[in-house]
């Protein structure tokens, strides 16, 4: 009873008592509010033992997995550091996208390459998606730049100039592999949309074609574009990216020809101002046949 007393007042921990099982039962037993309380506090006990050994399990495989090589636990990044450490993750992933494409790259052989721990590439990107379209984001005004530069920048013949950048978009597809995972493999593009913030990607669309929409804009007032919003009209030669994606399924003396082909349709359909009102045209013609019926 006394025993009892002392811990009903919390005068002795319960794992005292758990030493004695018999002891136990007969306090139990004599009286409820006395097993009540001691249920109450084996009850915490165990949870704050349960605590402590998930700590240190964490705290272990922290230490196993991070900083194996006997680096102590990190502090907190500061704001420079922060943006060096992204940096490097960005170019490790350029380099390797560009190289082996999407698929083959892990997280891992980018983390070795920005020279930080696996973990530390979660801090700053919740995955290799994440990384990848913010690559492409960064990549794709230099891409389209080099574009305009052979095309519209080396000659004065817009529909020329056309032909060109449609060509060498579809050069451009297939060689690049940060470029062509993500038009030839539907995987990697769902992924990525994933990844994507689409109202920040819309938003954000005229500042990545701003480098086309410029041209587009220059040749419009120069009247060798037909009218339209600029936007569209550089959408447009995306239609173009159907062909590389169907490569394989088309018989290879073909493909070139239809890479030819489908270049000269689009750069005529938007040159030729015949194609600036096309719907007039017809229904002027309909009525002319009409009447002389």
């Amino acid at each position: 009873p006394r025993i009892g007393s002392e811990m009903l007042k919390g005068g002795s921990p319960p794992s005292l008592l758990a030493r004695d099982s018999r002891c136990r039962r007969h306090l139990c037993k004599s009286s409820p509010a006395l097993e009540t309380q001691y249920g109450r506090c084996h009850a915490s006990w165990r949870l704050t033992l349960t605590y402590r050994v998930l700590r240190a399990i964490l705290t272990l495989w922290l230490k196993l997995t991070n900083w194996s090589k006997g680096q102590k636990v990190p502090r907190a990044f500061t704001e420079a550091e922060r943006e060096t450490i992204r940096e490097r993750l960005i170019a490790a992933g350029r380099g390797l996208f560009s190289r082996y494409g999407l698929k083959k790259t892990t997280v891992e052989e980018i983390a070795r390459r920005a020279g930080v721990a696996k973990g530390t590439f979660y801090l700053f990107f919740p995955s290799k998606e994440a990384l990848y379209a913010e690559v492409l984001l960064r990549e794709a005004p230099q891409m389209m730049r080099k574009l305009i530069a052979e095309s519209f920048a080396a000659t004065d013949d817009v529909r020329e100039a056309i032909v060109r950048y449609l060509k060498g978009l579809v050069k451009l597809i297939e060689t690049n592999e940060l470029v062509k995972d993500l038009v030839s493999d539907p995987y990697t593009q769902s992924l990525l949309l994933e990844a994507l913030d689409l109202p920040e990607l819309q938003s954000s669309s005229p500042k990545l074609f701003s480098p086309l929409l410029d041209v587009i804009a220059k040749a419009q007032k120069d009247g060798k574009i037909v009218e339209g919003d600029p936007l569209e009209i550089a959408q447009m030669f995306g239609v173009i990216k159907v062909l590389p994606l169907y490569k394989d399924q088309i018989p290879p003396e073909q493909y070139p020809r239809l890479v030819d082909r489908l270049a000269q349709v689009i750069a005529d359909g938007l040159t030729c101002p015949a194609k600036i009102n096309p719907g007039l045209d017809l229904a002027m013609d309909f009525s002319r046949e009409k009447e002389t019926a």
